[in-house]
């Protein structure tokens, strides 16, 4: 597979450097998704004592819609019980394939039909070109209005670096080689699936996202059009959607994530939200109809970006940022069937922090 930095087998995904200048090429607020990612990871991870038959996948899955079909492209970082299930299930609204490191360094893709690959093993370039049609790959370039070098190296340097140690190569670079030069340039738009949890017969996306409510007669957060076909799509494949919110509390898009590891206060004043977005979810948020967003929430920090309100108050509250152990009991609770309260307006409110004018 090619990258700006040459083919993927030959990269030294040891090298801090080189890694560090890898996420760069991204927006800054990739960046700091991946450290909130790994914050809430450490959340996630709570919750398997909780519920001893719950398996968190190590697995990153890209999906695409093309020609009328949804295509999912599951990269394997090591097989799990409840691998299979998840493959299965994503198998009756998508079609799939499975992708796997081989031994030289590159990626080779396998299809995966009727609880099983199939067919040949052939290089994600070649089998990418198969799927899309197109001659060659059509990288996308992120506008340098979006990669703010401070807020990169801030998330890099101040949290990245020292959480995975060695293993961030593998662990978060190569999940993005794979996004942006893997699928992303054979394909109009691609949508990644953030962590897939299984318990038992039932197969969770657990979708994390940090922002602040939108102001107006109630608060309400949004949801880009794409990704609320995404889980359209996985509801129809029997795939439930925890869609969680670490509700930052300053209430301004130019705050990054170094809050949360700043000070205390910041993070009691952060709530973690959730809903279960299901069918008749996205339903009622289509029927509301659509609005743009600007430039800063596309992929490419070009354009802009359509997107659906859910309201504020259909989110349960979980906790506050704080207190990840009761965090992870309450997102237990919802996977059972058992969510803790609604939260108020007046609670998100009341948990801001007035940004200082500048």
């Amino acid at each position: 597979m090619q990258t700006p930095w040459g083919r993927l087998a030959d990269l030294d995904l040891t090298s801090l450097d080189l890694c560090g200048e890898i996420i760069s090429n991204d927006k800054h607020q990739l960046a700091e998704g991946l450290v909130v990612e790994s914050l809430i990871d450490q959340i996630y991870e709570r919750i398997p004592p909780l519920r001893p038959s719950a398996t968190l996948l190590d697995v990153d899955t890209a999906v695409v819609r093309h020609r009328g079909r949804w295509l999912a492209f599951v990269l394997v970082h090591s097989r799990q019980s409840g691998l299979g299930r998840y493959l299965i299930a994503l198998e009756k609204a998508f079609q799939v394939h499975v992708v796997e490191r081989a031994p030289n360094g590159d990626l080779v893709l396998r299809r995966w039909r009727e609880g099983g690959v199939v067919g040949r093993t052939a290089p994600l370039e070649e089998a990418m070109a198969a799927l899309s049609g197109r001659l060659r790959p059509e990288p996308v370039t992120v506008a340098h209005e979006v990669r703010d070098i401070r807020r990169h190296r801030a998330s890099f340097w101040g949290y990245l670096t020292s959480r995975y140690g060695p293993e961030l190569g593998a662990r978060v670079v190569l999940p993005r080689l794979f996004l942006n030069y893997g699928i992303q340039p054979w394909f109009r738009a691609v949508w990644n699936l953030d962590r897939v949890l299984v318990d038992d017969d039932q197969v969770w996306f657990l979708e994390i996202k940090h922002k602040y409510p939108m102001e107006g007669r109630t608060l309400a957060f949004g949801l880009n059009r794409g990704e609320a076909d995404v889980i359209d799509a996985l509801a129809t494949a029997g795939i439930r959607c925890l869609h969680t919110i670490l509700v930052k509390p300053r209430w301004d898009k130019s705050e990054g994530a170094g809050y949360l590891l700043a000070g205390l206060e910041q993070r009691e004043r952060a709530l973690v939200i959730a809903a279960e977005l299901d069918a008749a979810a996205i339903a009622r948020m289509r029927s509301g109809g659509q609005r743009s967003s600007g430039a800063d929430t596309t992929y490419a920090g070009k354009g802009s970006q359509n997107y659906h309100s859910i309201p504020a108050s259909s989110f349960h509250l979980l906790g506050t940022f704080s207190t990840p152990s009761p965090v992870a009991a309450a997102m237990s609770g919802m996977l059972e069937g058992k969510p803790p309260p609604l939260i108020a307006d007046d609670l998100l409110r009341q948990h801001r922090i007035d940004v200082p004018r500048r």
